[in-house]
């Protein structure tokens, strides 16, 4: 009978303090994400910056239409970031995922859009 409260008493004890630094832990790779991903969006943003004055100077309806396309996928990526929270469920990491190959896929359209 000991054991058994000794046990109970345990895990009430050991899995909330489990738990608890799950979410810390979340919530530190959270912060780390957004740093990163901040970085990226600084390069994202000098390099839209560069089609824009590009579009200008052709002016190309085509070119300036990818512009304002890449311009809204950015938009909508920080965005997503912006409302980003760490939760221990598993979905911060496919959000993190998600979030990470559409900056990597807006990353590779805007440098071939530089490459016109």
């Amino acid at each position: 009978m000991f054991k058994l409260a000794t046990i109970t008493l345990m895990i009430f004890l050991i899995l909330p303090v489990s738990a608890m630094e799950s979410v810390k832990g979340a919530k530190k790779d959270l912060e780390k994400f957004k740093q990163e991903m901040t970085l990226e969006f600084h390069q994202v943003e000098n390099e839209l910056k560069l089609m824009s004055e590009k579009a200008e100077k052709k002016s190309d309806a085509a070119y300036r239409a990818s512009v304002k396309e890449l311009t809204e996928a950015r938009d909508k990526l920080r965005s997503d970031l912006d409302h980003l929270e760490a939760d221990t469920k598993g979905k911060w990491k496919e959000a993190k995922n998600s979030i990470s190959t559409s900056m990597a896929k807006l990353h590779a359209k805007i440098q071939q859009g530089l490459k016109k």
